[in-house]
């Protein structure tokens, strides 16, 4: 109730995904699942950007770019940076997306949700290796953060 209609259309999107591609069974890492949700209703819904987002990159600023992508346990209810995890899984699929294309994060998606493991995804679906993709998504959150925000689309 306390939604706007927008913002309940966005949710609606994110929960579809999910959905969709049955994420309650996907052995794909947690950060994929929602990162890909977020990232389909971001898309649709360039105005409903998170504040925590722009708090994820004054973090980077001051902090640097975190050193993996969230694991599941950040993602568990009333964990302390819950919000944190969900724009930084959001960024990692957006990096995907901007740096090699949405067809690419739907593989790389797809090869995680086969139960591939994250290096044998990324080397699939995007011809790096885990490492360079974490290596590579924590550059472009440093270019980001420099830049001080996201351009909208």
């Amino acid at each position: 109730a306390q939604l706007t209609s927008s913002a309940l259309q966005a949710l609606l999107e994110h929960e579809m995904v999910h959905v969709a591609t049955r994420s309650p069974e996907s052995p794909a890492p947690i950060w994929a699942e929602e990162g890909l949700a977020e990232w389909v209703s971001m898309e649709a819904h360039p105005d409903q950007r998170s504040e925590t987002i722009d708090d994820v990159l004054a973090r980077v600023r001051s902090q640097g770019a975190p050193r993996s992508f969230p694991s599941d346990s950040e993602f568990q209810v009333g964990e302390h940076n819950l919000r944190s995890a969900y724009a930084e899984a959001w960024l990692a699929c957006r990096y995907i997306a901007d740096q090699y294309s949405e067809i690419q994060l739907g593989r790389f998606y797809a090869e995680l949700d086969r139960g591939r493991s994250l290096d044998e995804a990324s080397r699939s679906a995007l011809k790096i290796s885990k490492g360079e993709l974490i290596t590579r998504w924590r550059a472009y959150l440093v270019r980001l953060a420099r830049a001080s925000a996201i351009a909208p689309r």
